[in-house]
């Protein structure tokens, strides 16, 4: 049996959209209500060795066992979600799909270059769970694989613009898709500081909706920041074009958030998008012209390491888990934290979060839900959190089910919380 790993650390995804040439009438709309946004306020936060409580965000806590039928990869590469009959939907290598309680049902993709299977790597999916499909492209391919969430072979889109920008899909919603755009570009500096290329690398929009009847984008979501266009210092730099971006599901709503940007978008429909959650930032965190130059390499060291860090989040109707870190000691005083909506942020941790609703995990950790900005999903009122089996076996653990053992699949935890 595979051994499950242990892995830390997190990856900086750094990352630049293309521009349309012309803007489309705008089909999509941006709304805001009176009581939204709501505000996270991390403008006090420190770091802490006490971890917060469970009880801030949560009221119970559930288990579901996943089947060893198959065996899932380490952590660090799955991604869960439910389809319309709350099946629980494992997104890795390949796709599987489990019963609400956790028996293995089938996997999804074939991997070959036969009729209706996969030629090569799974590189990313995206997901209409309208519908029941899910969209598959891998390594090398310019196109996606259309499958049912029951593994039937719906065909294959091409998914690149007239310049052959390649799209990478977020979702799709109401039969739209929200995408942004994949490419790699070529920057130059030259002695010649009159030459030098000025860039913001994430390019003058965040995000695009495509209706899927029309083939006609309708909404571009503009960068309010493409003004920031700091110097390129490295000769030969190259960007890779496709937004560092976070995006989940929570509850009716589908929601993303830009990586270097403090406000969280939601919508319901692909039609009408409305500002959800606006951060207040510590004096200390590094804004967006601060981002922007760290990815064009126009700063020191010493630069860097005088900042605060918000890395990913996941929203949910309760408020936001995010991730902090301070760059003068990046290694001890990174970790996590939760803000209730229109609260402020006290404090976070390395330890994760004390589990004081049971006696299974004394620590509930979210490092892999939070670490892959794509990994929040909340339904029913509740969060659903994969954890690694080997941690109920920990000093202070013990494991909710007499048949679990330490190299069995993650356990699927379902967090109930608070209104």
């Amino acid at each position: 049996m595979m051994t499950k790993k242990k892995q830390f650390g997190w990856v900086l995804v750094m990352a630049l959209i293309t521009a349309c040439s012309s803007t489309p009438k705008q089909a999509v709309t941006e709304m805001e209500s009176p009581q939204l946004p709501y505000t996270i306020d991390l403008s006090e936060v420190e770091f802490s060795h006490e971890p917060q409580c469970l009880s801030e965000f949560a009221d119970s806590i559930e288990y579901i066992m996943l089947s060893d039928d198959v065996l899932l990869p380490d952590m660090f590469h799955l991604r869960w979600l439910l389809d319309k009959e709350n099946n629980i939907i494992i997104d890795h290598g390949n796709i599987d799909k489990f019963t609400p309680d956790g028996k293995h049902i089938k996997s999804l993709l074939r991997f070959g270059q036969g009729p209706g299977e996969v030629n090569g790597m799974k590189l990313s999916s995206s997901y209409d769970l309208d519908n029941n499909y899910v969209y598959v492209r891998s390594y090398g391919a310019m196109e996606y694989y259309k499958f049912t969430l029951d593994g039937e072979y719906a065909g294959k889109m091409v998914k690149m613009d007239s310049a052959g920008h390649h799209r990478e899909y977020m979702a799709t919603i109401n039969n739209r898709e929200i995408f942004n755009y994949e490419n790699i570009t070529w920057y130059y500096s030259t002695k010649d500081k009159t030459k030098e290329d000025r860039v913001n690398p994430d390019g003058p929009y965040l995000f695009y909706v495509e209706n899927q009847q029309t083939d006609s984008v309708e909404y571009k979501k503009p960068n309010e920041l493409y003004h920031i266009k700091p110097k390129v210092i490295n000769r030969g730099m190259a960007i890779n074009n496709g937004y560092p971006m976070n995006y989940g599901y929570a509850e009716n709503d589908f929601w993303l958030r830009h990586y270097h940007q403090d406000t969280i978008y939601r919508t319901k429909d692909a039609v009408t998008f409305e500002p959800w959650y606006v951060i207040k930032p510590h004096p200390r965190m590094a804004d967006y012209e601060f981002q922007v130059r760290m990815i064009v390499l126009d700063l020191t060291m010493t630069d860097v390491k005088s900042k605060h860090y918000l890395g990913n989040v996941i929203a949910t109707d309760a408020g936001v888990f995010y991730r902090y870190s301070v760059g003068s000691d990046w290694e001890n005083k990174s970790g996590f934290g939760f803000c209730p909506k229109n609260g402020k942020a006290k404090t976070y941790s390395n330890k994760g979060f004390k589990n004081d609703l049971d006696e299974y995990l004394p620590p509930l950790e979210l490092s892999h839900s939070i670490l892959n900005g794509k990994k929040g999903f909340q339904k029913d009122g509740y969060l659903y959190v994969l954890v690694d089996a080997f941690k109920f076996f920990e000093e202070g653990a013990k494991p909710p089910f007499p048949e679990l053992v330490e190299d069995s699949n993650p356990v699927l935890v379902k967090l109930r919380l608070k209104k």
